[in-house]
């Protein structure tokens, strides 16, 4: 292609490679789509379904009440005469979900999930009506949720930020194997505090500690602290749109291999695709894309990478390790005392909430392309996996490999981290 004055244009291969990375994601998200998740009015039927079945067994323990009552009754005048009116304490099976004195929620998907007490969590939902741009930014309350609508999970990536609102904090544990290609192995422990302050506005933290393996030496001491704003400026129930500004500032010591030596800056944009369930699998699942695309620039040098991320993550409900909370029952003089938690029961694994057992697969493609001196592309895959261990912890595990320059990149690095969710 000619210029006006006859001169050849150059189209920097990275824009190139760039403009059929986005045509290939595009083709993928509109094959997809086909296959979306749950509506609300699907959800809002299940749900109804779910409801009729409680009444159903409301009745059926309303009807064996008077039974159980004179069953008691019976009970407790032998026992008065056998043990002389000393108390016999006995303890549920901690398996064993069935309220004392309630009836047992059954649910149309697999069965044993808590239901927490309040009716908002475990059922499909709406969120809250926006009150414009401006008032979601400034004065909107967060939604504490890592749902969508659709009971698609909103699934934390392990490399880059997601582009939805949370509260979490994260504590990780990282070992990188041959470092940079060099022979120092590099352990970092970093608390990382991911935290919503209104329903479109929130900032990142992270604070990471590092411990070097040299064979000349060792080195331990803060890394550089890394703090990103973000603000969301598009939601919806298949689509997020944010963007996460990276500032990293020098705390580590660059003489000791510890940091940069330089503040650096990092705009984002990250966008959120839910791409449905796949119809063909036997269980049930979700699915998703995560974006990221955006320069990192260091302030001094004037250093400039090209970063982009794509992160696919498939969920579903996988075996639960944790039993739910001991409802203990004491029996003392025939009365039957139950000390329960406000969240026995079942839950329904369509509510905005994280169920335990709660499985996702992560594939996380990452790229690094140099702007300025040798242009260097730097090219990465992390598989990794997440478990709900609970509702408000999660355990999570990732291997992330080199793909090409393997003397400019580490041999390995594995992620090691443990999530508390708000």
């Amino acid at each position: 292609m000619l210029t006006t004055n006859g001169q050849k244009l150059v189209v920097p291969r990275i824009w190139t490679d760039f403009a059929c990375y986005l045509l290939s994601l595009l083709l993928l998200t509109l094959w997809c789509r086909p296959l979306s998740a749950q509506s609300y009015e699907e959800l809002l039927r299940e749900n109804a379904r779910l409801k009729e079945r409680i009444r159903q067994l409301e009745q059926q323990l309303a009807g064996t009440t008077d039974a159980a009552s004179k069953t008691a009754s019976a009970n407790h005048d032998a026992d008065n005469h056998a043990h002389h009116g000393h108390a016999d304490h006995r303890h549920r099976d901690p398996w064993d979900e069935t309220p004392p004195t309630s009836y047992r929620y059954v649910d149309p998907y697999p069965p044993q999930w808590w239901k927490p007490a309040d009716d908002y969590r475990p059922y499909s939902w709406l969120p809250p009506p926006s009150e414009g741009f401006l008032r979601d930014l400034f004065f909107g309350p967060v939604i504490d949720t890592h749902r969508s609508p659709r009971g698609t999970p909103w699934v934390h990536p392990f490399t880059i930020e997601p582009a939805q609102i949370h509260r979490d904090a994260f504590f990780f544990y990282k070992l990188t194997k041959n470092a940079e290609g060099t022979p120092i192995d590099e352990h970092e422990l970093e608390f990382h505090l991911d935290w919503g302050l209104t329903r479109r506005f929130g900032f990142v933290l992270a604070v990471p500690f590092l411990g070097l393996e040299d064979p000349a030496g060792h080195q331990t001491g803060f890394g550089d602290l890394e703090f990103a704003p973000r603000i969301v400026w598009v939601e919806s129930d298949n689509f997020f749109l944010a963007s996460n500004i990276y500032f990293t500032f020098p705390t580590g010591s660059e003489a000791r291999g510890l940091g940069r030596g330089e503040t650096t800056i990092a705009p984002f944009l990250t966008t959120w695709h839910d791409i449905g369930s796949w119809r063909f699998l036997p269980w049930r699942n979700w699915n998703q894309l995560h974006l990221n695309f955006g320069p990192e620039i260091g302030l001094e040098s004037g250093d400039t990478s090209l970063l982009y991320t794509v992160v696919y993550a498939h969920s579903l409900l996988g075996p639960r390790l944790l039993p739910p909370h001991s409802h203990h029952l004491h029996k003392h003089n025939g009365h039957n005392h139950g000390h329960a938690h406000n969240d026995e029961g079942v839950i329904s694994v369509v509510g905005p909430a994280y169920p335990m057992g709660l499985v996702s697969l992560l594939l996380e493609f990452n790229g690094q392309t140099e702007l300025q001196g040798d242009r260097l592309t730097l090219l990465q895959l992390l598989t990794g996996i997440n478990y709900a261990l609970t509702e408000t912890a999660e355990l999570r595990f990732g291997v992330n490999f080199p793909l090409n320059h393997f003397d400019r990149q580490m041999d390995v690095q594995y992620i090691l981290a443990f999530t508390w969710t708000y």
